[in-house]
């Protein structure tokens, strides 16, 4: 829940970003008629605005890839553990069970 909450809050920040470059793009970019150079591609000055965007997406991508892959592994080994040791408060094996298979679970 907490990486749903955290992709929630990056694609949040991501968008507001995206929302005010843009809007300072159109304001300052935009069409002037006191230009001598105005109306053709902002006059080539959107181009950093443009791979600031290529920045922010690649972030995204490297940031979803790392939340949603990363330590599947020790994450089973941790459920596992937690697992035997509510077996133990339970009452369902002993202590000298739980000390033998938590050893297993280690190695």
């Amino acid at each position: 829940m907490k990486k749903i909450k955290a992709l929630v809050y990056i694609l949040s920040i991501l968008l507001i970003v995206g929302v005010i470059l843009t809007t300072i793009g159109f304001y300052y970019f935009d069409w002037f008629p006191e230009r001598e150079y105005y109306g053709h591609m902002y006059s080539g000055w959107m181009m950093p605005f443009g791979m600031i965007g290529m920045v922010l997406f690649w972030i995204f991508i490297a940031f979803v890839v790392i939340t949603f892959f990363e330590d599947r592994e020790n994450s089973k080994k941790d459920n596992a553990l937690e697992l035997l040791k509510e077996r133990l408060s339970k009452g369902e094996i002993s202590i000298q069970e739980y000390e033998t298979i938590y050893k297993r679970l280690k190695d």
